[in-house]
Parts: structure tokens; sequence; C-alpha cells
């Protein structure tokens, strides 16, 4: 189950370079609900050079909230660009408030 759900998040990231504001925030939820699978996916994309998908997929860590995904996010707290830096604080901090939704619990391993 984990590698179908790990290139179902590949696919819906590849979406994520394209598409209204309203789009691309549906296609992150949506990978957020794959959960703990798409963790790795997620943080490959960390890298893009489109911001939009680095924004989408820090958003969608900070859903998950798996804490896998603090050490990935937290160079992005002092990105230049401030969408992204604000969208790092707020992800660490859901997930050390472990307030996401939908929240994994910390222990799942990721596959």
């Amino acid at each position: 189950m984990g590698f179908i759900q790990a290139l179902k998040a590949i696919r819906l990231i590849s979406k994520l370079e394209g598409g209204s504001v309203r789009e691309r925030s549906d296609t992150m939820h949506k990978i957020a609900s794959l959960g703990p699978d798409a963790v790795k996916p997620l943080i490959r994309a960390l890298k893009n050079e489109d911001l939009r998908v680095v924004h989408e997929s820090i958003n969608a860590l900070g859903l998950i909230g798996h804490e896998s995904a603090l050490e990935h996010l937290a160079p992005f707290t002092k990105d230049y660009d401030e969408n992204i830096s604000k969208a790092a604080k707020r992800a660490i901090q859901r997930i050390m408030n472990n307030s996401g939704k939908p929240h994994f619990e910390k222990d799942k391993t990721i596959h």
C-alpha cells in the first residue's frame, strides 16, 4: 500500500505546477490525505524550482504532521520568499503542536 500511495503523491505533486490557487490547494489537501506515505515525495518536492510547488509541499507536510519533516522544513523558515518562510514556520508549529488535520501518530513509520 505504501508504494502505491507514494506513486499517487508523486503524480499529484506534478499537478502543483499549474492551475489556479484553488486547484493547487485542493491538490495539496489530496496529497496530505495520503498520510505518511506522501512524506518522502513531498520532501523531494521541496527542491523544486517552482515556488508554488515548494509552498504547497510545505503546507502538505504540515498537515500530515510527521516529525521526520521537521529537519527538512527548518531551512525554509529563513527563505528569502516571505510566503515560503511563513508557510514553513506554520508547518513546523503544526507538527510540534500535533494539531495537523489529518493528524497521524508520531511513531508511524514511513514506507
